[in-house]
């Protein structure tokens, strides 16, 4: 499934792992994180953008 959360106000992807991942908004969903990324998303880890 489409696990990934896109968050329109912050521009940042969320994924499973991220601590903030129930509380994220989702505007957008992406199916991987080279979508999301494709899309104009950042990771919301600072290290892994």
């Amino acid at each position: 499934g489409w696990s990934i959360k896109g968050n329109a106000g912050s521009m940042l992807f969320h994924t499973p792992e991220s601590p903030s991942y129930e509380a994220a908004k989702a505007e957008v969903w992406f199916e991987t994180e080279e979508a999301a990324k494709a899309a104009g998303f950042a990771h919301w880890d600072r290290k892994q953008r």
